[in-house]
C-alpha cells in the first residue's frame, strides 16, 4: 500500500525550478527545519535542452546554483544538501519522494493561471501531483513566514484516510510544544435538516466541530488559532482540480494563505 507516511518524518524535499522557488524554499525551509528538526534537500529537475544550453550544461549550471543556495547564511546551522535530477519532473519528483519514506515534498503554488506552479490543466505542478503517492505540501508563493509554529490544523471526517491525516499531523508536532487542532465540519446535506439545525458547536483547545463547508471552516480555524499549516486528506484522482485533489483540498489550494499538506488516498 502506498500513499501513507512512515511512522516518522525524515527530511524536507524542496523542489526548486527557478529563482522564485529558491527564495520561497530558503525562507520556508529554514522555518520548518528549525521547528521540525529535519534535514533539507533542495531538488532541481533538468527536463531537457533549451535554446541556450544542452542537458549536460543545464545540469552543471543547476549544480552550481544549488551549491550557492545551500551556502545561504539563513540556512547556517541546518543540515542541508541538494540533488539534481534529469528527466520529466512529473516523474522524477514523485519517484524521489516515494523512494524516501517519511520525506515531505514541498511544492510552490501560484494562483496565476499562466504559471507552471498553478493547477491549470497542463501545468508542471498539475502533472507532478497526478503522480504523487505520498504526502506533499503546497506552499502558496505569497504565504507569510511564521515567527513560530504555534499549531497545526487538521481536517477530520471520521474516515480511514482522516485517521491517517491526524496521525501525520501528530508526527509533525512530535514532542514539540505545538498543538494539533482537529476540525470536523458538518456540511449542508450531510445530515438531515433537523440534525443540522440542532448540531452543537464544539470549541475546545484541540478539537472543533462546527456547521460549515470543510474547506472554509479549516481556513477560518487556521486563521483564528494562528496555525502555520493545514493538513488534509485527498480522495480524488480525476482530471479536474476538484477530482485530482478532492473538493476541500482544491478550494484550499486556491484560497489558503498558508501551506497545505495533502495526504492522498492510498492506492
Amino acid at each position: 500500500m502506498t500513499g501513507y507516511l512512515a511512522p516518522y518524518m525524515t527530511r524536507l524535499l524542496i523542489a526548486v525550478h527557478d529563482h522564485r522557488d529558491v527564495e520561497i524554499g530558503v525562507e520556508w525551509g529554514r522555518a520548518l527545519a528549525a521547528v521540525l528538526h529535519l534535514p533539507i534537500t533542495f531538488v532541481t529537475v533538468v527536463d531537457g535542452p533549451d535554446d541556450e544550453a544542452t542537458v549536460a550544461q543545464l545540469e552543471l549550471m543547476a549544480r552550481d546554483m544549488l551549491e550557492i543556495v545551500v551556502s545561504d547564511d539563513r540556512l547556517r546551522g541546518h543540515d542541508v544538501d541538494y540533488a539534481v535530477l534529469v528527466g520529466d519532473s512529473a516523474v522524477q519528483l514523485p519517484e524521489l519522494a516515494a523512494g524516501q519514506p517519511g520525506s515531505l515534498l514541498i511544492l510552490a503554488l501560484d494562483r496565476d493561471p499562466e504559471s507552471e506552479r498553478s493547477l491549470t490543466p497542463g501545468s508542471r505542478l498539475r502533472k507532478i501531483l497526478r503522480n504523487m503517492s505520498g504526502f506533499y505540501m503546497l506552499l502558496p508563493v505569497e504565504a507569510r513566514i511564521p515567527d513560530r509554529v504555534h499549531s497545526v490544523v487538521v481536517g477530520y471526517d471520521q474516515s480511514e484516510l482522516s485517521e491517517e491525516v491526524v496521525r501525520i499531523a501528530r508526527v509533525m508536532a512530535g514532542s514539540l510544544d505545538v498543538d494539533v487542532i482537529s476540525v470536523e465540519a458538518t456540511e449542508p446535506g450531510q445530515v438531515a435538516d433537523e440534525a443540522f439545525a440542532s448540531h452543537r458547536l464544539v470549541m475546545e483547545a484541540r478539537r472543533i466541530q462546527a456547521r460549515g463547508f470543510a474547506s472554509r471552516t479549516l481556513l477560518a480555524v487556521a486563521r483564528a488559532r494562528d496555525a502555520a499549516v493545514i493538513v488534509v486528506g485527498s480522495h480524488g484522482l480525476g482530471t479536474s482540480p476538484e477530482l485530482l485533489m478532492g473538493r476541500t483540498t482544491s478550494w484550499l489550494s486556491h484560497h489558503s494563505d498558508r501551506p497545505v499538506i495533502v495526504v492522498p488516498q492510498a492506492r
